[in-house]
């Protein structure tokens, strides 16, 4: 692919998690796949100025905690028939104890150990996404920023 030909596109990928090691992912329409909370990122606009914003338009992602973990990806694909160059933030908002699971439409809780575990028949964007948070949560992946480049 011509790299100056592809679309620029920019997203942050919200993992909204429980404290019983549980997360939120949903299905795009037409994906197979399981994704984090997904929200486009404005030209000129920062990862961390696009959370801001979605956090307070967000109730549950308002006051939930966000951790210093996030994964960086990035990727040429072909989306509804365009090529586009895509780069994605992913970022941890831990949810409190006494909070409630809120839902989503289309969304689903998932167990961590069931992303990954064997044959547990949840494919995920980032590929890596259970990995990424079981490493995470049981510390052996470090706070910081996290490549996941395809």
């Amino acid at each position: 692919m011509n790299r100056a030909a592809l679309i620029r596109s920019r997203e942050l990928l919200v993992v909204v998690m429980a404290h019983d090691r549980r997360v939120l992912l949903r299905r795009e329409s037409g994906d197979s796949r399981w994704w984090p909370l997904r929200f486009a990122v404005a030209p000129g606009q920062s990862f961390l100025a696009a959370l801001r914003e979605v956090r307070r338009r967000d109730p549950v992602l308002g006051v939930g905690r966000v951790d210093p973990v996030v994964a960086r990806l990035r990727r040429d694909a072909v989306v509804d028939g365009k090529p586009m160059h895509q780069e994605f933030r992913l970022f941890i908002v831990k949810l409190a104890p006494t909070m409630g699971l809120p839902g989503v439409a289309g969304g689903v809780w998932w167990s961590i150990e069931r992303l990954t575990g064997s044959g547990a028949g949840a494919a995920t964007f980032p590929v890596e996404l259970g990995v990424l948070l079981e490493g995470y949560v049981d510390g052996w992946i470090p706070d910081g920023v996290i490549t996941l480049d395809a």
